[in-house]
């Protein structure tokens, strides 16, 4: 709340990025999940970047919130405030009003996993929706996307070939791109993020490359990185030194 506050007098938006969380897992009590999204309510000044890999429970897990008892750590004096929470879910289940301050993404390693994720995220609406592209495994063409028997390009919202609108009406607004760090770190071709960083730029996507990761490789040789998760931008080839934000 504290940083909410200071936000309004800054008239600035931090990002708040929950990365050690999926808050679709079904697994979490959904009594957790109200309590989440009442502090997304209740922090308008912040903006939530909400990841998941299970985006396909998104309508079943919000609807349930709707039939939450009680949250597990708010009095019942604070019920309005919870009612609240539950009007948000409700007109954004409705598509009648997107939470101003939730951009939602989902994490895309290879092509299986963007031709599975991506048309889910498509299909809930959000302010802004972003791709994360880590640990890049693989190359990946936000253009030629499988979606429910015809192709989609992510990146424009149009039908690959076609040049017209796809049904799901959204788009992809950012990528974030980088390879694996740690020991034991799978190999990333920087040719893989090059060519995503290329089509971004060619649909005028917003694309922030993250780092080149712990077993980076060109031209058939493993980089020489002082950076531990090659994550020092100055180290990268040039043309993908590229972290840009969306203008929302």
């Amino acid at each position: 709340m504290k940083w909410n506050r200071q936000a309004k007098i800054d008239n600035n938006r931090p990002r708040i990025f929950p990365s050690l969380c999926d808050w679709l897992d079904e697994k979490v009590p959904i009594e957790w999940l109200a309590d989440f999204l009442k502090l997304i309510h209740d922090t308008p000044n912040l903006d939530w970047l909400l990841l998941s890999k299970r985006l396909e429970n998104w309508r079943e897990r919000v609807n349930r919130v709707l039939d939450a008892k009680c949250s597990t750590i708010y009095s019942t004096s604070d019920w309005n405030n919870l009612y609240e929470t539950r009007q948000m879910c409700r007109r954004w289940l409705g598509e009648q009003a997107v939470p101003k301050n939730v951009w939602i993404g989902t994490s895309v390693e290879n092509q299986e996993y963007a031709d599975k994720r991506i048309p889910e995220l498509l299909k809930i609406p959000a302010k802004v929706r972003f791709l994360s592209c880590e640990p890049l495994l693989g190359p990946i063409d936000l253009s030629f996307i499988e979606n429910d028997g015809y192709k989609l390009n992510c990146l424009t919202g149009e039908q690959a070939d076609m040049g017209r609108p796809c049904e799901s009406g959204g788009k992809i607004d950012w990528c974030i791109i980088g390879g694996e760090s740690g020991v034991g770190a799978r190999p990333c071709n920087v040719e893989w993020i090059r060519d995503i960083v290329k089509q971004c730029k060619a649909a005028g996507t917003q694309c922030f490359v993250k780092q080149a990761g712990s077993n980076a490789w060109l031209d058939g040789n493993r980089l020489k990185l002082k950076h531990p998760k090659g994550g020092d931008v100055s180290e990268f080839p040039k043309d993908i030194q590229l972290r840009e934000f969306p203008c929302h």
